[in-house]
């Protein structure tokens, strides 16, 4: 039945998953790894795939490649924790930009920069004074090389602040850094 489903759609994860489940349960573990594989192919962020193939590891006497993959899901487990956390805060704190933006930073430490910048300007949107959010947002812009919308961002946390001098350096900063882009200040 997963081949069937695979064979209509083949990026279909849950069906990997319940393949490579059903091979692991059946002790052939070098085809649950392939399986589990796959499923990591469409979605890596998966910690269940990595516990499991742990184990699928541990089962062939692999202890490297078991404790790399305990590590992976552990990280991943943290990380959805924290996410839970955030959100949880989030619910209770709407009017507080320091949950969203903590969020975001979660989000751009594992590099879901859409969701990041749409959890900074949450922050910003909460706090239109909150300048962690405005220096966080312009740097991830300027990591992604977007210096016209970092200018942006900062020029706006200058009409927020006009008196921060962190902001200020950032800015000629950034100037510097784009070859001024955008230097209209």
């Amino acid at each position: 039945d997963f081949q069937k489903v695979l064979e209509l759609k083949s990026d279909h994860a849950d069906a990997y998953f319940e393949m490579g489940y059903a091979y692991q349960q059946q002790q052939e573990y070098e085809q649950a790894i392939r399986a589990y594989r796959q499923v990591l192919q469409i979605n890596p962020d998966d910690a269940v795939v990595h516990h499991n193939l742990a184990r699928c590891y541990i089962r062939q006497g692999n202890r490297e490649a078991a404790e790399r993959e305990r590590k992976i899901a552990q990280q991943l487990q943290e990380y959805a924790d924290a996410i839970a956390h955030a959100k949880a805060y989030i619910t209770q704190y709407p009017d507080k930009a320091e949950g969203y933006a903590y969020l975001a930073s979660l989000y751009q430490q594992r590099g879901k920069w859409e969701d990041a910048i749409q959890q900074y300007r949450l922050a910003l949107r909460v706090d239109t004074r909150f300048m962690p959010a405005y220096s966080n947002l312009a740097e991830l812009y300027t990591q992604r090389r977007q210096f016209d919308l970092a200018v942006k961002v900062y020029q706006e946390a200058l009409r927020q602040s006009p008196e921060n001098v962190q902001i200020r350096v950032a800015l000629s900063l950034l100037f510097l850094l784009s070859g001024g882009a955008n230097s209209s200040s």
